[in-house]
């Protein structure tokens, strides 16, 4: 029996889109490999005038096959009816899929975008500089619930339609390169985007909180803390080599 699977549901055979699925399926873990816009299959419906209908939520995105088909990895703000879910169990590849996480291997938007319509509880595995660049690219960017990686504005459905509501929420991102952070990055991560919104901040100790209740349904394991380096069998190369708090590519099992 195959104990680890692969699916790509994009990002083959093109530049960007990665979402990889990673399904450990002794543990029960299931990981996405990045959660990328697709810059190629996006421009073949819509454009910079023409964009995928906020008021509709997920709708626009699962009917092109944008968004893989796969039912509780998904906002439930996004749904304006439950007859969207009809769309992904007519799917060949449609199933219901618990989410343990996203390791986000970089901020550019064929990477990261589509973390936008990720449920606001799933832990988000980065670099503190890829959380940080997430954040500056979504601060100094129009509104747009295609940007929405590091934190969110919750939707509110009027009528048959989709509004922007009162409340915004930050993404439960895991720094795991670093021992400590500044303050002043702290002070930057946690600001409030929206000073006309009620602002739900994700600190360091309720994010990693989250985490271990997404990856251990009926208890919260230790983080491994230090990481053992003889645990580890590879280091990432180049500069984190000379790092004070090196990162190693066995975080993810560690934590997993």
């Amino acid at each position: 029996m195959v104990a680890v699977r692969l699916t790509f549901y994009d990002g083959v055979g093109t530049i960007g889109g990665n979402k990889i699925l990673l399904e450990d399926l002794e543990q029960a873990t299931n990981v996405f490999l990045d959660f990328g816009t697709s810059f190629g299959k996006r421009g073949l419906y819509f454009e910079e005038y023409l964009k995928p209908r906020s008021v509709a939520g997920l709708l626009d995105l699962l009917e092109m096959e944008l968004l893989p088909p796969l039912r509780g990895i998904y906002r439930e703000d996004l749904v304006v009816t439950p007859q969207v879910w009809d769309r992904v169990a007519a799917s060949p590849l449609g199933r219901e899929l618990s989410l343990n996480g996203v390791l986000l291997s970089h901020a550019h938007v064929d990477h990261s975008g589509y973390i936008s319509f990720l449920r606001p509880d799933i832990p988000i595995f980065a670099s503190t500089m890829t959380a940080l660049i997430a954040r500056a690219m979504q601060d100094s960017s129009p509104a747009d619930f295609e940007r929405e990686v590091a934190y969110l504005s919750q939707r509110e459905l009027t009528g048959d339609l989709l509004r922007s509501g009162r409340s915004a929420r930050q993404r439960p991102f895991v720094w795991l390169d670093a021992a400590s952070i500044p303050p002043e990055l702290m002070a930057f991560w946690h600001k409030n985007p929206a000073k006309t919104k009620s602002w739900d901040p994700c600190t360091p100790a309720t994010c990693a909180s989250m985490a271990r209740k997404a990856n251990s349904p009926g208890s919260s394991p230790k983080r491994p803390e230090p990481l053992n380096p003889s645990s580890c069998s590879a280091r990432v190369p180049g500069r984190a080599e000379r790092s004070a708090s090196p990162r190693r590519w066995c975080w993810l099992r560690l934590w997993l």
